[in-house]
């Protein structure tokens, strides 16, 4: 709502959404290629279909002066103007088909749109706003069949993309390195795929073949080798063979740490003499935002280690911070408090794609202490996983957070060697209280896995975390 109380515009488009669904069934889906798909819903006497194009991009960048009337030309002209930068980010599909007779089409607001034909064909601009279309007296067969001949253009970005990953061969139970091969074409891909110039990693094997059928995304999966795989940065090059087209090369980065197991629980209290720290792998954060990156590991540092056993997820992070300043309260406003936070994504072959969080994503703030208990911790949402513990230790110049995560808590996680966990993690610097109330008033982040801002929301972005032995 806006301050005034009416209704904002999303607001009424969410309305808009329900009205035009109630009263109808789901009835499946059709997908369309990359992360586009048609959604069907079964009235008494027609169908309506939702679909949209949810691409990565960045909410924040896109078409200002969209039209959703613009023909293909149009499109394709104003992008040549926008320059790279912005032209991936403005990233949309063109998605041609034939109507039948007595089918409409609907714009986020649910007003007619009007598309011209050429050739008994009309063209959508697909973007991130829903589209609904309405289909009286067809049955579903036919429905189905107006998606499946459909033609799709891609507008900012390729036909055929890579997407590099880590993750689990759900076949196997092996860690691998993996390629999402996303097909935004008709008809299938036949693929030979390579790995070169790989670092931070030893794979079984370096090359593979598969298929990707059309409008689908496949997970190629190259098993990394028996002790393979160590704590910190995995780097490479991929090169797509695909019959009749040009390979298509790309380089990648991703960020690893090894949990490994536990052979006794460790007391959950800061003290981290029970780790066997030298036989864990460690990370430590070394992006800075908030303005003052220069001096950053001057004035704020950190280092995780991370174990697991039958029962609990470990962590332990210990900071070095200059100026500690204990939380003014808890649990509001972590972020702006001297606090660690945590990111977890518990799907992340089915996140490789997402642009924000979905229900399989979780968040986790905690500060070494407060105003009245500066060497006791504090933990935020701690109902995301149930029997959490926490337990903090302060020393000279900085302070330790030891984590105790319930698997049973973590949706599709199994506690054994080869499961993988998206994760990412960051440390809250406030040096000093605020002027005027005194609270205190987050100075700069330090991250762990990504180069960009915006790790709180963005799964397909975070680092991994590999159980092992």
């Amino acid at each position: 709502f806006e301050h005034d109380g009416s209704v904002k515009p999303v607001g009424s488009a969410q309305a808009l959404g329900g009205v035009m669904l109630s009263g109808y069934e789901p009835a499946g889906m059709v997908p369309l290629g990359g992360a586009r798909t048609a959604y069907l819903f079964r009235g008494k006497n027609d169908w309506r279909v939702v679909l949209w194009d949810n691409h990565l991009r960045d909410p924040k960048a896109e078409l200002s002066s969209f039209d959703p009337n613009w023909t293909p030309g149009e499109v394709r002209n104003l992008l040549k103007e926008l320059g790279e930068t912005k032209r991936y980010y403005n990233q949309m599909s063109l998605f041609t088909l034939r109507l039948p007779k007595g089918a409409t089409v609907l714009d986020v607001m649910t007003n007619p749109m009007s598309m011209p034909e050429q050739n008994g064909e009309v063209t959508v601009a697909l973007t991130a706003s829903p589209v609904y279309m309405t289909f009286p007296g067809l049955d579903e067969e036919a429905v189905r069949d107006v998606f499946r001949q459909s033609k799709v253009v891609n507008i900012g970005f390729d036909d055929i993309e890579i997407m590099p990953l880590v993750g689990r061969d759900p076949k196997t139970g092996q860690s691998a390195l993996v390629l999402n091969v996303i097909n935004n074409t008709h008809g299938e891909v036949s693929a030979n795929l390579a790995i070169s110039k790989l670092k931070g990693a030893r794979l079984q094997a370096d090359k593979q073949a598969g298929a990707a059928p059309g409008y689908a995304n496949e997970f190629m999966f190259f098993p990394f080798a028996k002790d393979g795989l160590k704590s910190g940065e995995i780097t490479g090059s991929y090169n797509i063979e695909i019959k009749g087209r040009k390979p298509i090369t790309g380089e990648f980065l991703k960020r690893i740490v090894t949990a490994r197991r536990m052979a006794k629980a460790p007391k959950i209290d800061g003290d981290l003499s029970d780790w066997d720290l030298k036989k864990r792998g460690s990370v430590e954060m070394d992006t800075s935002y908030m303005g003052e990156k220069a001096c950053a590991k001057e004035d704020i540092s950190a280092q995780a280690w991370f174990g697991w056993d039958a029962e609990n997820f470990y962590a332990a992070v210990k900071v070095l911070d200059d100026k500690y300043f204990p939380a003014w309260d808890a649990p509001s406003g972590f972020w702006n408090q001297d606090s660690v936070e945590f990111f977890f994504d518990f799907d992340v072959l089915g996140d490789a794609m997402d642009a924000d969080m979905s229900f399989d994503d979780l968040q986790v703030l905690t500060v070494a202490g407060t105003k009245d208990n500066p060497d006791q911790p504090a933990v935020g949402p701690a109902e995301s996983f149930p029997g959490m513990r926490i337990g903090s230790a302060r020393f000279k110049g900085g302070y330790i957070i030891e984590y105790s995560f319930p698997i049973k808590t973590m949706p599709t996680v199994k506690a054994e060697s080869g499961t993988v966990l998206g994760l990412d993690f960051g440390i809250d610097d406030a040096d000093a209280p605020r002027k005027g109330d005194g609270k205190p008033y987050r100075k700069l982040q330090m991250q762990w896995s990504t180069r960009d801002w915006g790790i709180w929301k963005t799964p397909s972005k975070y680092g991994m975390v590999v159980f092992a032995d």
